[in-house]
């Protein structure tokens, strides 16, 4: 079972504000009565108030806002299939997650950046699939191609500059992985979009571009990064920012390697972008992608969690609803007789 509003949690602070609350209002309510009475006469009027039936009441009403904070957190469970037959392109998208997109040319960093790009792109998309691939020194596939951008989001949470063990930027094996990760042999309706700063040290990214344009593939690429060099920070073992080093002392930079990206985009029919401060580039690239003409797709859903806020929803509403029903009175037979002493008294 997970949370679908965990933020919510801090509203379960109210919940011993509320009992005090409570406790405070009854002996508000007391006060009162003694202020606005003979004292005597109020204190046996008192007396046929069950104190065991309030506090019920006020127990009854903590949980009965227990239950209704729980629908507000929107817990789920439960996990159900579906057959969905979509028109669409198949998209996998590359990321780079080498240490330079670590790099703070962009705010709050080059990697930050891209992932928040790629969570607007999937808001947008219609009928398309999508898959995730991950790259730094070696390529591996996050998320299979599938309709439920939902998922593909979760598996994005994951990732940071640390998730493969390999360092370095393979754009060579992110172009092949992603290739693979088309599951039909057919020309066209599959695209590449590399997200990257473009400083491939291994391999030959045009190379392995054109067997990927020999395969149907068109690549797209978004270039994330400036031009002129920038340094690399990192946190030390005291949580201190440092900035990476080459064996001779001096700050390694990293800078956006435009004519690579050129070249890999080119040579598939693609395009390249440079990323800028906003969140356009990707949405101009579905675009193009759009233009094209699409397949029918088919392809299975699994929803892990389904939204279960209605059975605590209905628990409150019961309990909030029966609460205002219940007397707090003793027996009636009880009261009458404590009333009569308190009236004789007088």
């Amino acid at each position: 079972m997970r949370w679908g509003e965990p933020n919510f949690l801090i509203l379960f602070l109210l919940l011993p504000v509320l009992v005090l609350f409570l406790r405070a209002r009854w002996g508000a309510r007391l006060e009162a009565l003694r202020t606005f009475g003979n004292p005597d006469l109020v204190n046996k009027l008192i007396d046929g108030i069950d104190r065991d039936k309030q506090v019920g009441k006020q127990v009854l009403v903590v949980i009965g806002i227990f239950f209704l904070l729980i629908a507000l957190l929107r817990p789920q469970f439960g996990t159900r299939t579906k057959e969905v037959e979509r028109a669409g392109q198949d998209i996998v998208i590359a990321l780079d997650l080498s240490r330079s997109m670590l790099a703070q040319d962009f705010t709050p960093d080059r990697l930050r950046k891209a992932m928040q790009e790629m969570k607007s792109f999937m808001r947008i998309l219609e009928g398309d699939r999508i898959g995730l691939v991950v790259f730094a020194g070696e390529a591996q596939i996050l998320c299979p191609l599938t309709l439920d951008y939902g998922a593909a989001s979760l598996f994005l949470e994951e990732v940071d500059t640390e998730w493969l063990p390999t360092p370095g930027t393979n754009l060579t094996a992110a172009i092949e992985t992603a290739a693979k990760a088309f599951v039909t042999e057919e020309q066209g309706y599959k695209n590449i979009v590399l997200i990257t700063d473009g400083e491939s040290h291994e391999g030959d990214p045009v190379a392995a571009a054109k067997a990927a344009a020999d395969q149907g593939i068109t690549i797209y690429a978004i270039g994330i990064g400036q031009p002129e060099g920038v340094p690399i920070p990192v946190q030390d073992d005291s949580g201190d920012v440092t900035y990476v080093r080459d064996a001779q002392g001096e700050r390694v930079t990293t800078k956006l390697d435009i004519d690579t990206l050129q070249k890999v985009a080119a040579a598939t029919g693609g395009r390249w972008h440079q990323a800028t401060g906003g969140q356009l580039e990707l949405r101009e690239i579905y675009e193009e992608i759009r233009e094209q003409e699409d397949k029918e797709l088919t392809s299975t859903i699994t929803t892990i969690f389904e939204d279960r806020y209605q059975i605590p929803l209905l628990v409150a509403f019961a309990i909030l609803l029966i609460e205002p029903l219940l007397s707090d009175r003793k027996k009636r037979r009880e009261s009458e007789l404590i009333q009569a002493e308190a009236v004789e008294n007088v």
